[in-house]
């Protein structure tokens, strides 16, 4: 019985030693640093880091030693680390918080990248949301949140408590998903994808014109997802997704160009969905069945594309929404990996 005892708390011994080992060499080797192009040449695109999950990402086991130093101190293999992302869909940064619309977590995950905490809003859990999709923030914290199943477009405050709910538009909302704040022009756009339309609203909430309509002549949407405005200019541009490509229209709805055509590879768009755009005017879009983002100029040229499939740092499971800051960050919701992705953007290039 003492040896076999003594094996038994050596072999513990050995397991806790290896987690640990386990565990500081992921957090030593997060994979930061990974640059595209990949080839000796112009670096455009730097892996910067990736935003904690909620538990391990759907498709990934924990290795033979975790598992067992998780059977020998009792947790289970479900039991979750503590708050954190789920499953992220639509995404925006303002400074050092990050918030993606998480219908897994019910509502809008708010991270803290300085304090690496998390909250949700709404903070009520028995009032979370079934399946939010769309989020945008306001320059006073305020944050507006789209919801596909209760189809209604709401507004917490910036300390997560409710503060409104838009009016819905004539007809009223079917799928309302991606959103697009542009305060300097008084505009929230709202893509509702089952009605093919791209609403327009004051910041008052008040509703003020549609564009779009099912079709796949200019101006005409099939499934619209994702928006983003162009701050310069105003120009608000549509993932068009069941047309495979971009749409961009003025601030008035009038449309202005579109990029893009279907294909399943680098170039073309097989399932776009989140789009942005950078101080330089590259058009950077998510391609959830190619598992990449994709850039794009102004001239509708293809630049590049970074990712692949898989759930490695740089690597993507059906990404969802993304959002590049003022730095030129870039904010990626690796969706069916659970986490967000944080890219820089290389002004220049780098050696």
């Amino acid at each position: 019985m003492d040896l076999a005892r003594n094996f038994m708390n050596t072999f513990k011994s050995a397991l806790v030693i290896a987690a640990v080992c386990v565990s500081v060499a992921a957090s030593a080797a997060p994979g930061a640093g990974r640059v595209w192009p990949r080839e000796p040449g112009t670096v455009r695109i730097r892996l910067v880091s990736t935003l904690p999950a909620d538990k391990a990402a759907p498709g990934q086991e924990p290795s033979f030693f975790i598992k067992a130093f998780r059977l020998i101190i009792g947790i289970k293999a479900d039991q979750r680390r503590g708050p954190g992302f789920v499953r992220p869909m639509g995404i925006v940064a303002r400074g050092r918080l990050v918030y993606a619309a998480d219908p897994g977590a019910g509502g809008v995950i708010i991270y803290d990248e300085q304090k690496r905490s998390f909250r949700v809003i709404p903070a009520n859990s028995r009032k979370r949301l079934p399946s939010p999709v769309g989020v945008a923030v306001a320059s006073d914290g305020g944050v507006y949140v789209s919801d596909s199943r209760l189809r209604v477009v709401l507004r917490f405050e910036a300390l997560g408590r409710g503060d409104g709910e838009l009016k819905p538009p004539p007809g009223a909302f079917l799928r309302p998903g991606g959103l697009a704040l542009d305060e300097r022009r008084g505009r929230l756009w709202v893509a509702d994808a089952a009605a093919h339309l791209v609403h327009a609203y004051d910041l008052r909430g008040e509703y003020v014109f549609s564009i779009g309509g099912r079709g796949e002549g200019p101006g005409r949407f099939n499934f619209p997802t994702y928006l983003s405005v162009d701050e310069r200019t105003g120009t608000l541009w549509v993932c068009d997704s069941g047309n495979f490509r971009l749409q961009s229209f003025d601030a008035g709805g009038k449309p202005l160009k579109s990029i893009g055509s279907g294909g399943d590879r680098p170039g073309y768009l097989a399932r776009p969905r989140g789009v942005a755009l950078d101080s330089e005017g590259h058009l950077y879009v998510a391609d959830g069945l190619l598992s990449t983002v994709q850039i794009f100029d102004e001239e509708e040229r293809f630049l590049l594309y970074f990712g692949e499939r898989g759930g490695e740092p740089g690597e993507f499971y059906l990404p969802g929404g993304v959002f590049i800051d003022a730095a030129d960050r870039i904010y990626v919701a690796d969706t069916y990996n659970a986490r967000v992705q944080v890219f820089q953007y290389l002004k220049g290039g780098q050696p």
